[in-house]
């Protein structure tokens, strides 16, 4: 329950066997202690909707010119069925240059519909002071 991984739970109750995931947490507001858990039974032929979180990988070219990552949301909203929901969404950022942004509409994944706005940015390489500097100090010349 303490990670922000995503994942799929076997709730068993009077013999029985549910597939489940976690849709909230209440905590005691004075003890923080967990208080209550929402559970949402998963079944095979019913979408569900449910935060996935987003796994950047690779290296980008932005990156390797000196610009500096920042990842601007950790995770997504989707509805799909139970059988494609996934651990993680795989972005590739190696594309990605200086002051350039990767949008929701730019995620691929397939067998799951994303619910939120695609023109949201998700992550992005900014430019570092040092280079700021440099391009200044080039200008100036």
């Amino acid at each position: 329950m303490y990670t922000p991984n995503f994942q799929i739970a076997e709730v068993k109750v009077d013999g029985a066997t549910y597939r489940c995931i976690l849709k909230d947490l209440q905590f005691d507001k004075v003890t923080d202690a967990l208080i209550h858990v929402d559970l949402l039974e998963l079944v095979e032929d019913k979408k569900v909707i449910a935060t996935v979180p987003l796994k950047y990988t690779g290296t980008s070219k932005g990156v390797r010119a000196g610009g500096r990552f920042v990842s601007k949301i950790k995770s997504v909203k989707v509805k799909a069925l139970p059988k494609h929901l996934a651990e993680t969404i795989e972005v590739a950022i190696d594309n990605l240059e200086i002051n350039e942004n990767i949008r929701i509409e730019d995620i691929v994944a397939p067998d799951m519909e994303i619910l939120n706005s695609p023109r949201i940015p998700v992550a992005s390489v900014v430019m570092t002071r040092q280079l700021k500097q440099e391009e200044a100090a080039a200008g100036k010349k």
